[in-house]
């Protein structure tokens, strides 16, 4: 019951996690092309800030229960690459492992180097890409 629930929970995580992506992605780039950049920013820190603690839980909880999944399908008597299913599931989550990437490069630019990261503003671009592939990774997992 209770791995059910969690596979449940983490299925709604994805989709407000992709759903914010595909927001930012497509849907501010309407706004932006009818305002300032000042104004663009002043809306979109307006329109997502209530969101950024959603979003950042939904993360968080789709990363966890992400882990305790895998943790039923990898390691011990199981192995780590002796099936399809744990081949294509070992790859979606090295993909996932991409979106930390980003961070250590962005520090790197403002902390280190003391300029705006050039990449900063295409960040949820290269997020939602890495989504949608993990997101056909896990379901062609499933027909194997």
């Amino acid at each position: 019951m209770f791995y059910t629930l969690v596979k449940i929970i983490h299925l709604l995580c994805a989709c407000v996690v992709i759903g914010y992506l595909i927001y930012d992605v497509f849907i501010f780039s309407h706004f932006k092309k009818n305002r300032s950049e000042v104004e663009f920013i002043k809306l979109k820190r307006e329109l997502l800030k209530p969101s950024a603690l959603i979003l950042g839980l939904a993360f968080l909880l789709l990363l966890c229960s992400g882990a305790y999944l895998a943790s039923f399908y990898l390691g011990g008597e199981l192995g780590w690459l002796e099936s399809s299913f744990q081949q294509i599931l070992v790859l979606k989550i090295s993909v996932v492992g991409l979106l930390f990437v980003f961070t250590p490069i962005s520090f790197f630019y403002i902390l280190v180097l003391k300029k705006s990261d050039p990449m900063r503003k295409f960040y949820h671009h290269l997020a939602l890409l890495i989504c949608l592939i993990a997101l056909i990774f896990a379901k062609l997992m499933f027909l194997f």
